[in-house]
């Protein structure tokens, strides 16, 4: 992960931190050696299918964590060639490193205000100070498909993007489900 390196929690990390705040019998309803999104939607499910105890572990972990550094981020941030990031990363390390130089996008909505001036930073897991973005629970990531999600425009600016410029992969192995699909058919398309 790329914001690994300034202390935020990569995805096993992630799936610790959600079981370590669950009762002794809430624990013994779960299976730890789930993968991130199924352990999250465990986590939901045991929660009452109510998402604020899952966004409040988050924040603490993404939000309100104070980074041990932001040099990477810093180096990328004053390449000004680049000028779409796309992340699936809930921390905010690229806004804070932009700055004003940045804009951040997580929904369609955002899209017709896109400044073509500014380093555009997609959040396609969504971003916490919009919990219902969020995409992090196994419906999440059903709902993102059975609603044809990946076909929205936020979505067809990201395919736009993948498509016509070029892409560099930091701290990131395409194994993200909504990611991956839609970069697959991109790839077969062109």
């Amino acid at each position: 992960g790329m914001s690994r390196y300034a202390g935020f929690p990569l995805g096993n990390q992630l799936c610790e931190i959600l079981l370590e705040s669950l009762s002794k019998s809430e624990k013994a309803q779960i299976n730890s050696s789930l993968h991130l999104s199924d352990l999250a939607e465990e986590f939901y499910r045991l929660k009452g299918s109510n998402k604020n105890a899952l966004i409040k572990i988050l924040q603490k972990a993404f939000v309100d964590c104070t980074p041990t550094s932001t040099e990477w981020h810093d180096k990328i941030a004053s390449i000004t060639h680049f000028k779409t990031i796309i992340t699936t990363n809930y921390d905010k390390m690229f806004e804070k490193s932009l700055g004003p130089k940045g804009q951040m996008i997580i929904s369609s909505s955002q899209i017709p205000y896109i400044d073509k001036n500014k380093t555009n930073v997609f959040k396609v897991h969504g971003d916490l100070s919009e919990p219902g973005s969020v995409i992090i629970t196994k419906s999440d990531y059903n709902n993102f498909f059975k609603t044809e999600s990946h076909n929205n425009i936020f979505w067809s600016v990201v395919k736009e993007r993948l498509s016509t410029k070029s892409v560099l992969f930091l701290g990131y192995d395409l194994e993200d489900p909504n990611v991956s699909v839609v970069f697959e058919k991109i790839l077969e398309t062109l």
